[in-house]
């Protein structure tokens, strides 16, 4: 793959800006879009270009990006179609989208099932496989470059607390160890990093 070292990115959902203030330090033009107003007023403080409101609301210049960041956006878009479509409108034709986006197909969620922290129901409203990523990119018109799977951050958790508290130092310590012992015999992560361009 092309290495990229300037130009305009946008990150969508951009959260507290750590991405941006990264991309701006190492050559790039970047930009947010961030629907939470405390995170907005914190990305103001800190010098930070980032508009306030939903992707599917706020306009851009059709041919601008050279990279557009879509990290765990998907799964909170009703219409993936319509959100791509825009993505595709406003990236240029050499640009780059990358997408992090949870596996539920991964081995983690088989072996959990319902108990799997990633469906985040009542939030994440549509969820994805390699293989699914692949086809909603292909069908608005990008063509996938790369597609990489890795565990969440699961480690060995300990902290003094009360039930919730514990129950999360249990369920991350399981799957820190089932990571780490399932790994080498067909073990997937339930995390995707994917890079697509225009097709």
């Amino acid at each position: 793959m092309q290495f990229v070292s300037s130009g305009k990115l946008l990150d969508v959902g951009s959260g507290g800006g750590a991405l941006i203030e990264e991309a701006n330090k190492v050559g790039f033009q970047a930009e947010g879009l961030e629907p939470s107003l405390p995170a907005v007023k914190l990305c103001t403080r800190k010098g930070l270009k980032v508009k306030r409101g939903f992707f599917e609301n706020v306009r851009y210049k059709n041919n601008y990006f050279d990279i557009i960041i879509l990290s765990h956006v998907l799964e909170h878009v009703s219409d993936t179609n319509i959100f791509l479509s825009k993505v595709h409108k406003i990236l240029k034709g050499k640009g780059y989208v990358f997408l992090c986006q949870t596996n539920y197909t991964g081995t983690i969620p088989k072996i959990l099932g319902k108990f799997w922290e990633g469906w985040v129901t009542g939030q994440h409203l549509v969820h994805f496989s390699p293989g699914g990523m692949k086809y909603i990119l292909g069908k608005n018109k990008f063509k996938l470059i790369r597609i990489d799977l890795i565990s969440s951050n699961y480690r060995l958790l300990w902290r003094w607390g009360g039930f919730g508290v514990i129950a999360t130092n249990i369920y991350y310590s399981v799957n820190f160890l089932l990571s780490k012992s399932l790994e080498r015999i067909g073990y997937q992560g339930d995390q995707m990093y994917v890079v697509a361009t225009k097709n």
